[in-house]
């Protein structure tokens, strides 16, 4: 009744969805260019999405949220 809710519980965050989107693509070490054009964003929009995650999750760098993700489970099943 409560697999995955207790055991693995659901990573709560305040980021938005494209903050989120663009997060998981630095988790997948995609550079930020290419984040850019995958996302029809330009490369100042894609690092302000970053710069804004990173505040809300109060970490201050990718190295630094590469470990908050693996350690949350952020992005693995």
């Amino acid at each position: 009744k409560y697999f995955k809710i207790i055991c693995q519980p659901k990573f709560c965050n305040n980021l938005s969805d494209r903050e989120m989107e663009i997060m998981k693509l630095y988790f997948n070490h995609v550079p930020t260019d290419k984040i850019a054009d995958k996302l029809f964003l330009s490369i100042h929009t894609v690092n302000n999405h970053r710069r804004n995650a990173l505040k809300k999750l109060k970490l201050h760098s990718l190295e630094e949220f590469q470990d908050y993700a693996h350690k949350n489970k952020i992005f693995t099943l």
